[in-house]
């Protein structure tokens, strides 16, 4: 059900409508929404439970676009750039910040999150000449990792991540089969291949070489290589 309020000059002002609430329990299901319309053209909706507590609330500017929404848990603040991207500033519950930064094609740039302890974590973002992926770098609680992604007839074929400059997995993409390699300080140890979800090879590296092999099917069988 639908309801609309209009000024003296009939322009809207605001719509409130309902939402039916499940059978089984009618009264304190139904969610009502209502939508603001100022004189400056901004616009606020509001979404209640059944009791008519606010559960989320969203802000838009005269332009009509999205700058402030809440949730349970989170608030988010919006803000435009010159250049066409958008700033997003989102606080939750817990006490955390996290301030994200994304370009004119919707593609994030750069993730920073702070703790209420004083931790902080960060992330940069790049994008190829087609929207895709190619870098990504964190500094945080975790240390520093970087990541870098090719791609080959369009699809990704093969990524590598280092931590504090020396690689720590490396994974080659092939159809179905998706294979990781892992370091240790530098060194490849263990080589695992998936067939889409499902490991189906363990191979144990030691210098390059594997030295037991162990297949994932059925029935598992382990091989050592002489």
């Amino acid at each position: 059900m639908k309801s609309y309020t209009y000024d003296r000059r009939n322009n809207f002002v605001e719509l409130q409508r309902y939402f039916p609430g499940s059978r089984q329990n009618q009264n304190t299901d139904v969610q009502r929404f209502v939508l603001v319309q100022e004189d400056n053209l901004q616009q606020r909706e509001y979404s209640f439970d059944g009791a008519w507590n606010i559960s989320s609330y969203r802000f838009h500017d005269e332009k009509g676009r999205l700058n402030y929404q809440s949730g349970e848990s989170t608030g988010t603040q919006i803000g435009y750039l010159e250049d066409g991207g958008r700033r997003e500033i989102e606080t939750m519950r817990g006490g955390e910040v996290e301030t994200r930064l994304y370009d004119e094609d919707n593609n994030i740039t750069r993730s920073s999150i702070a703790y209420p302890d004083g931790r902080k974590e960060e992330r940069h973002f790049a994008y190829d000449g087609d929207g895709r992926i190619s870098s990504e770098e964190y500094r945080g609680v975790l240390g520093s990792l970087s990541s870098s992604y090719s791609y080959e007839q369009g699809e990704l074929a093969f990524t590598e991540t280092q931590r504090d400059g020396m690689v720590v997995v490396q994974i080659e993409y092939d159809g179905t089969l998706r294979i990781e390699t892992r370091f240790v300080r530098g060194a490849a140890v263990l080589r695992v291949t998936f067939r889409d979800d499902s490991r189906i090879l363990e191979e144990e590296l030691a210098g390059e070489q594997v030295v037991r092999r162990r297949e994932y099917g059925e029935l598992p069988q382990d091989q050592e290589i002489p």
